[in-house]
């Protein structure tokens, strides 16, 4: 036998012991149960009764809250209600409603269409958006070369498109 195994065969057998004895040592551990003080079960009593009065005081309040808003929503809270027209508070939150919706619009960028065929495709923000596909709650509804229209329940939108003049002489 050379001496490079030799030394490799003695460094298995000085694994395979090393395995042995911590394998015996931590099944003895695991039986062991740790010695506990009055200290440390005084302690640990003290900490559930926190833990507990956190828990109990933290139900109150969402109870509290809870009953506030049973008091103060309807069951009808998040269901979209038609604005009447006429009513002086309806017209304005549905100016409010039209603002933010036109706010919305005018954060696309209308930069090109596809024809194929009959079927029209519009560049929009970078990606492609076909008539009744939607872009950000905004079904597309019609698209043209200077412009697409965008419907969001009845009110309807037009995001005419980037045009850019390229100069083809100076193009480096």
């Amino acid at each position: 036998m050379k001496k490079s195994e030799k030394i490799i065969l003695s460094l298995v057998f000085v694994a395979a012991i090393y395995a042995a004895v911590d394998f015996s040592t931590s099944r003895s551990k695991k039986g062991a149960t740790p010695d506990t003080t009055q200290a440390d079960s005084q302690s640990l009593t003290e900490l559930n009764a926190q833990v507990s009065s956190l828990s109990s005081d933290s139900n109150k309040k969402v109870d509290r809250l809870a009953a506030t808003i049973n008091e103060t929503w309807s069951e009808e809270t998040f269901v979209h209600q038609q604005l009447a027209f006429g009513d002086k508070e309806a017209d304005a939150d549905k100016d409010i409603i039209l603002n933010d919706l036109q706010a919305q619009v005018n954060q696309l960028q209308y930069t090109g269409f596809l024809a194929m065929g009959s079927e029209m495709i519009a560049i929009i923000n970078g990606m492609d958006y076909r008539i009744g596909e939607q872009v950000n709650g905004f079904t597309v509804s019609k698209i043209t070369h200077g412009a697409i229209q965008l419907t969001q329940k009845d009110a309807t939108f037009t995001v005419p498109a980037i045009t850019e003049k390229l100069d083809i002489d100076n193009a480096q």
